[in-house]
């Protein structure tokens, strides 16, 4: 089946895939507040802990590691079509180079002004992370999209690989410095945690934009290109894992991969799942209507309220479910269920009120 863009028209097959990755991040984000839980299946310069792989979180932890991924995959995926529906409504490259960088400062300054704020206990995250790499990305690609399509694929490739070079040299640095980390590299001695360097992670938005551009200028069917890149990526994680040193940043297993800062086998591998996920719903387009999947697709667009609101729902679960003496894998699954349809009706809102002011301020979220 072929997937054509137009005007106002949304891709249904992107919008099941990110909220797919709100619903993993949802569940993995509900062990945080479980000391005896972690679903964590990567290693990271962050902390510099290697999980202990414990069965059965750490096979649901091997799935859930696909939503970060995804998720910067996919707001570069979106930027392409936003682009093109603002110029067929007459905005100038001006006008949407300026929203661009207004819409990359707010998700900045939620980061700070919200996120950051622990309800749990009273205080604030020193956190620089998800929201803040995506901010500085979205900047960085209001202005790269002047570019060529040649240059930006050549930009894309030489960051990927520059950033693996220098990982594979230098090693976590130190002495600490908060620029390094902000754009290269977490530091585990900093006093601000900062998980999501901008560098290694703006060659996957832009992966989703030069995609998402070249569906927007129908040179591609979205069915074969997802299938056959999948191919590609999921090909280069075998290459990358049976070799178990150029490409991973942890050798000692195979299994294992860096997530802070992200190695070539934990971005292969997932972002070949991804567009492997794509492909599947693009295929089977009239299963994907289905009433499940449209559930999942409202999710999907209205991820970033999601993102911003799953933790403190998460947090005021936790003290009433603190109590219960049950296994914490359990607690886990159950304070998912009950957070998912409070979230669900925030979105629903946050839609309803958006379509309603489509000009006001949450145009930006």
């Amino acid at each position: 089946m072929t997937v054509r863009f137009e005007q106002n028209q949304r891709i249904l097959a992107l919008d099941i895939l990110r909220g797919y990755a709100m619903l993993a991040m949802l569940l993995s984000h509900s062990s945080w507040r479980l000391p005896d839980l972690d679903y964590r299946v990567a290693f990271g310069w962050d902390n510099l802990i290697v999980p202990d792989l414990v069965p059965p979180q750490s096979v649901i932890g091997f799935f859930l590691q696909a939503a970060t991924p995804i998720f910067f995959l996919l707001a570069g995926f979106s930027l392409p079509m936003f682009i093109e529906s603002r110029r067929k409504r007459g905005w100038s490259e001006g006008e949407i180079t300026r929203f661009l960088v207004i819409r990359g400062l707010v998700l900045i300054a939620l980061e700070f002004g919200f996120v950051n704020l622990d309800l749990a206990p009273g205080t604030y995250g020193q956190r620089i992370s998800v929201l803040t790499a995506m901010g500085l990305s979205l900047i960085a690609v209001a202005f790269l999209r002047r570019l060529n399509l040649g240059a930006l694929i050549v930009l894309m490739l030489a960051l990927l690989l520059s950033t693996q070079i220098v990982y594979y040299v230098l090693g976590p640095q130190e002495p600490p410095s908060m620029v390094y980390a902000v754009l290269l590299a977490p530091y585990p001695t900093l006093p601000w945690s900062i998980e999501f360097p901008v560098l290694p992670w703006l060659p996957v938005i832009l992966l989703g934009y030069l995609s998402g551009y070249a569906i927007v200028q129908k040179m591609i069917c979205l069915e074969t290109y997802a299938l056959k890149i999948g191919i590609l990526l999921i090909g280069l994680w075998l290459v990358i894992v049976a070799n178990n040193d150029i490409g991973n940043l942890y050798t000692a297993r195979r299994i294992i991969f860096t997530k802070h800062p992200p190695d070539l086998a934990y971005l292969f591998l997932y972002l070949g799942v991804a567009f492997w996920l794509i492909w599947l719903h693009t295929r089977f387009q009239p299963i994907s209507t289905r009433l499940v999947f449209r559930a999942v697709a409202l999710l999907g667009q209205s991820a970033l309220v999601f993102y911003v609101l799953h933790v403190k729902v998460l947090d005021m679960l936790s003290f009433l479910f603190s109590t219960l003496e049950l296994p914490p894998l359990k607690v886990s699954f159950l304070m998912t269920l009950v957070a998912l349809p409070v979230l669900y009706f925030i979105c629903w809102q946050y839609l309803t009120l958006r379509r309603r002011y489509p000009n006001g301020l949450l145009q930006y979220l």
